[in-house]
């Protein structure tokens, strides 16, 4: 590059993403809302963007599983007060 710039990768945003510019860390930012970018100076450089993503992935997917079961026993209790109501009712 003649003159300092941004090297922009097309994608969202989001806390996992991090920037080396020649092996140093860089900045990393929202060009727009679906493109991340960061600082180059002028000349020939390496850019790396990296991203990792969020590590309590494992936690979240047991914390998922008990809210749908949680869901379901309410569900399925639900159905069963009605069930007993309209029992009742027909008496």
């Amino acid at each position: 590059m003649r003159r300092s710039g941004a090297a922009v990768l097309s994608a969202s945003l989001d806390p996992g993403w991090t920037a080396t510019v020649d092996g140093h860390v860089g900045t990393v930012q929202m060009a727009a809302p679906a493109l991340v970018a960061t600082s180059v100076p002028s000349g020939v450089h390496t850019i790396v963007l990296r991203y990792e993503g969020f590590g309590a992935s494992p936690e979240l997917l047991v914390l998922s599983a008990i809210s749908v079961l949680g869901l379901a026993a309410a569900e399925w209790h639900r159905r069963k007060r009605v069930a007993r109501r309209s029992r009742t009712a027909q008496v």
